[in-house]
């Protein structure tokens, strides 16, 4: 997807260290595979998610927005309402 918008992925060590303390708060050890999931794009938000590893992300490029949320239920519902709802209807920026 970052190549089709024409940005460049970011790893971003704020999202290593939510998802490394997730993996700790569970008892569970992290994975090198897990740290695919700390990249974003380098002109985007970062979606938090609460009730998983994965962040949502968003990014808003030529008048459009582009949501990447998780994929599990559990964690996608949450992220729509709480998150990207809101911040369609500017009751908040999207983001941490």
């Amino acid at each position: 997807m970052a190549e089709v918008i024409g940005q460049k992925l970011v790893f971003d060590p704020e999202i290593e260290r939510t998802i490394a303390e997730r993996f700790t708060n569970l008892g569970r050890k992290m994975t090198p595979n897990n740290l695919k999931q700390a990249y974003r794009f380098e002109r985007g938000d970062v979606l938090a998610n609460a009730n998983g590893t994965a962040p949502g992300l968003w990014v808003e490029q030529d008048g459009k927005v582009l949501v990447m949320l998780p994929g599990p239920p559990n964690e996608l519902h949450p992220l729509f309402t709480e998150q990207v709802l809101r911040a369609w209807r500017g009751l908040a920026r999207p983001g941490w």
